[in-house]
């Protein structure tokens, strides 16, 4: 794997929550960290019903470097592409990872889908 071919910035973001003056819950996310990843194939899944309606959705897989990945990923974690070329923010929600074939452990797949709200 061409290290170079990893050009795209995306960020890790874990679920934070507090509570805004009056006590009420404030849902969000806070940054763990930005790499670069290469996205390596996306395609159109069917996601679900949601009023009475199927909702397209998307899966994508992206390729990153195993440090410093593994030592920020947490379940519940979300992979957030960066503002490119014209394109928004997109946000993944991460549902799984693992070694990329013949990279001795340099380099891991993670399987993302695409989120509703992000």
């Amino acid at each position: 794997m061409n290290p170079g071919l990893l050009k795209h910035p995306v960020r890790i973001e874990r679920p934070a929550s507090g509570a805004d003056d009056l006590g009420q819950p404030l849902e969000g996310w806070t940054r763990v960290g930005v790499c670069f990843a290469r996205r390596l194939r996306s395609k159109a899944t069917a996601e679900g019903v949601i009023a009475d309606r199927e909702t397209e959705g998307q899966s994508a897989v992206f390729r990153v470097r195993t440090r410093p990945f593994i030592g920020w990923y947490r379940d519940g974690d979300r992979l957030v592409e960066l503002a490119r070329n014209g394109l928004p923010e997109m946000a993944w929600k991460v549902t799984g990872w693992n070694e990329a074939e013949g990279t001795n452990g340099m380099f891991v797949d993670v399987s993302t889908q695409s989120l509703n709200n992000s």
